[in-house]
């Protein structure tokens, strides 16, 4: 029995299997690529196992090497043709197009990393990896200190010093981060014990964007200078399958008081204006509202959320545009340093019929933030008697502005102030 030569069973792994080789029309997980390749009579069944060891292994590496939507189709091209090669298969003969293809992407600089080969002879010696080295110096490492745990979808795909999901070096004219730490400085409420806050809040906020539940995402359109932003709340696809995210549409209320409870792209995204000055990206202030939901916070009601008015973001990115701050476990509460900042203002109407649930904590927005002596009923916003952190600001005519009002009789927002990180992630390019 011959041994099949490590880089076509490979290129197996990365293709869709759409197309028949050997005559099936085998599906494309990873052990189906390795039964094929035993009945195609290119492995022996007793390595199956290592086999499938080793597809794995590889195929977490060409992620980590920041792959995009381009890159991946011209692979997926040449894995298809050299699959069928490698199966004796003569619908391809010599995979030049493909070859030629990938050789453009890699001219480019479009993929970082790209089989560097000038054959696609199946059982040749040359169609090994190449050079796997990136053109800027870039952790791409899983990291044992990014969040963990049974909350924590699939924990093994954060990566780098910054935890990232997907790197942006090679888009970075189209950047996708997810906001992964909040230390709150304003207001008091959810602020972090650094800037005199109690634990209890913010450390609640932080465990729900570990466990990816509460998904702030920021896409940039543009790498020089003048660029927009779409800033919004999102979620997950099917956490157990997918690492993508999607911005989402938010349910209503049409019986709510607040209209904000009534409008379905209150999660947005937004469009902002911003600027690169290098490689930190700082938008323009917003006019209107966005919402940041926590998925699976719903209970019988609507989910809890962050609506913020006047929202302003600076994110401090590395060369690569993939990380804005750093992971590190010893910053209380968070466990990142931070990369960036997010500033803004809550509405006092804006929070009317918002509750968090989180058993056996239940507390309407608005109480959680009012520090007030009850937080089982919604507060009204017109006796302010108990109200130990009452509003600071003056949010009107779509701008906000700190001070210059009573707290307790006309100013109608808290500020909003904290330190953020991000780390890059993958959009669902099918979400609508």
């Amino acid at each position: 029995m011959r041994s099949l030569p490590a880089w076509p069973l490979l290129l197996l792994l990365a293709s869709p299997l759409g197309t028949a080789g050997c005559g099936d029309d085998a599906p494309g997980p990873v052990t189906a690529v390795c039964d094929r390749a035993v009945t195609c009579g290119l492995l022996d069944r007793r390595d199956r196992a290592t086999c499938v060891a080793e597809q794995v292994q590889f195929r977490n590496e060409l992620r980590r090497r920041n792959m995009n939507a381009e890159c991946t189709e011209a692979i997926d091209a040449l894995v298809l043709c050299v699959g069928l090669q490698s199966c004796g298969a003569p619908e391809c003969d010599g995979c030049a197009p493909e070859v030629a293809a990938m050789q453009a992407l890699r001219d480019a600089g479009t993929c970082a990393v790209v089989p560097e080969t000038d054959t696609c002879d199946p059982m040749g010696a040359d169609m090994g990896v190449g050079d796997m080295s990136l053109p800027i110096d870039m952790d791409v490492a899983p990291n044992p200190d990014c969040p963990a745990g049974d909350e924590i979808p699939n924990p093994e795909g954060l990566l780098g010093a910054c935890c990232f999901r997907a790197s942006n070096i090679a888009r970075r004219d189209a950047v996708v981060v997810r906001l992964n730490s909040f230390a709150f400085e304003a207001p008091g409420p959810l602020a972090v014990p650094a800037a005199g806050g109690a634990p209890l809040v913010p450390g609640l906020v932080q465990s729900f964007v570990d466990a990816e539940r509460l998904n702030v995402l920021v896409s940039v359109d543009g790498g020089d200078e003048r660029v927009s932003v779409s800033l919004g709340g999102g979620s997950r696809d099917d956490p157990a399958a997918s690492d993508l995210f999607r911005f989402d549409d938010a349910p209503t209320d049409a019986r709510s008081d607040n209209p904000l409870l009534r409008d379905a792209g209150r999660w947005g995204p937004i469009r902002l204006a911003a600027s690169y000055a290098g490689d930190q990206l700082t938008t323009e202030r917003a006019t209107e509202v966005v919402s940041f939901p926590i998925a699976g916070s719903a209970g019988s009601g609507l989910p809890f959320e962050l609506p913020l008015r006047g929202v302003r973001l600076t994110l401090d990115l590395d060369a690569s545009r993939t990380c804005a701050g750093t992971r590190d476990p010893a910053v209380e509460i968070v466990g990142f340093a931070p990369g960036g900042t997010l500033e803004g203002y809550i509405q006092v109407e804006d929070t009317l019929g918002i509750v968090l649930q989180n058993p056996p904590l239940r507390a309407p927005l608005c109480r959680l933030l009012a520090t007030t002596l009850t937080l089982s009923e919604e507060c009204d916003p017109r006796d302010r008697g108990d109200w130990r952190t009452p509003p600071d600001s003056v949010c009107a005519g779509g701008r906000c502005s700190l001070g210059g009002c009573d707290p307790l009789r006309d100013c109608n927002a808290w500020r909003v102030s904290a330190q953020v990180s991000a780390a890059g992630v993958d959009l669902d390019a099918g979400a609508p």
